[in-house]
């Protein structure tokens, strides 16, 4: 695709997905940008000097990983039939002993090469779990410089030590807690002030083997006051409706669960509580080590597994497309709206099922073959190849 920067111009999408509160998918409309690349116009004519972008285009907010762990790239597929607790338990896990022999160059180039493969898949927002304390998270701030990406860095301290996570927090604002048990009881209290009273972003892994969830470790995540719940597999109704009504976001990852832990995802658990009327809930890839980072395959995937249980076809498209767009970029803290007066930050995709189809169904099943690229206001694609 090429780029051109369009300023003060009106361009015509065939779809635009719309809003910031909600999302209204919308035929054949004119968007229109004044000089500082700000959305200042939605209509259905556009005029001569515009610039068309085609039928078959769809203008939407960038999509939003809300948790993958960005350094393990750099293991591909080593030791995937070993146990989740061999893999990834920190600090004794495969995973955590190879990070730790590896030098602040090669932190820096896994999670370049994560960042870009999450840029090339439409995403915008990201939760990033990073390991390796200070070093993971200065090779990931650096990485992150030479991407288009909103990154919320949830640093993982190297030791199991308040001090380093205290230090950790300070610096990059962000947690990624292995459990919720990490620091003990007496810590607990010190953690929720950084979350409630500092603003600090705590996420944390919750039930997501049946261990886990024996020891309740939900009830610790809600003294913890974290602000997501990672996988949350083991969860019942009751369990994960606790956590939501605290304001703790719970964060999916369906194809981790199945090919990690051997569990089924909790993506009926989730569409229970949305259709309840709960909206803090996101999607996520997890480990990139071992399942790949694309946010499009993980919505394509949890589609189908929704309408293998029954669920109606544009429900489950809508209630996938919101939890991996607006509902994730604000547990990160991001806007991730497409209205009138916001700057424009957008993902442009080009797919020939789009100047066929308006159903959102189609967009969660054709994202991930489609031709994608990221836009922000000083440029907007114009290019009218065809993708195939």
């Amino acid at each position: 695709m090429s780029r051109r920067n369009l300023l003060g111009l009106k361009v015509r999408v065939g779809l635009l997905l719309y809003g910031r509160s909600e999302l209204k998918l919308l035929r054949n409309k004119c968007i229109e940008l004044d000089d500082e690349g700000k959305l200042v116009g939605v209509g259905a004519s556009c005029g001569l000097h515009s610039v068309d972008l085609g039928a078959s285009t769809l203008l939407m907010p960038p999509l939003c990983n809300g948790h993958v762990h960005v350094l393990d790239l750099g293991i591909a597929d080593r030791w995937e039939g070993y146990p989740l607790e061999t893999l990834v338990q920190q600090p004794r896990g495969l995973k955590y002993r190879y990070l730790a022999m590896q030098s602040i160059d090669e932190l820096v180039e896994w999670a370049y090469k994560t960042l870009k493969l999450l840029e090339v898949d439409g995403v915008g927002f990201v939760g990033a779990y990073v390991e390796e304390g200070f070093r993971g998270s200065l090779a990931l701030a650096q990485a992150s410089k030479y991407t288009r990406l909103r990154v919320r860095i949830l640093a993982q301290p190297a030791s199991k030590s308040l001090v380093e996570a205290i230090e950790l927090a300070n610096y990059v604002g962000g947690l990624g807690l292995d459990t919720p048990f990490d620091y003990g009881l007496d810590a607990i209290s010190r953690l929720r002030m950084l979350a409630r009273d500092y603003g600090v972003h705590i996420h944390v892994h919750v039930s997501e083997d049946i261990v886990m969830h024996e020891l309740r470790d939900y009830l610790y995540a809600l003294e913890l006051g974290a602000r997501a719940a990672i996988h949350g597999t083991h969860l019942d109704f009751s369990e994960a409706e606790q956590l939501l009504c605290e304001g703790i976001w719970l964060v999916v990852c369906p194809r981790s669960n199945i090919l990690l832990a051997r569990s089924t995802p909790p993506l009926e658990l989730a569409f229970t509580l949305w259709r309840t009327g709960y909206r803090t809930l996101a999607l996520g890839t997890d480990n990139a080590g071992w399942v790949e980072p694309s946010i499009t395959q993980e919505i394509a995937t949890s589609y189908l597994l929704l309408r293998s249980h029954g669920i109606g076809a544009r429900e489950a498209a809508e209630t996938l497309l919101y939890m991996a767009t607006l509902s994730c970029a604000e547990l990160l803290g991001f806007d991730a709206g497409l209205e009138e007066g916001t700057n424009l930050y957008a993902l442009i995709a080009r797919h020939p099922a789009f100047y066929v189809a308006d159903e959102p169904q189609a967009i969660v099943k054709r994202l991930v073959t489609s031709q994608k690229v990221l836009v922000e206001g000083v440029e907007l694609v114009s290019s009218r190849a065809s993708v195939l």
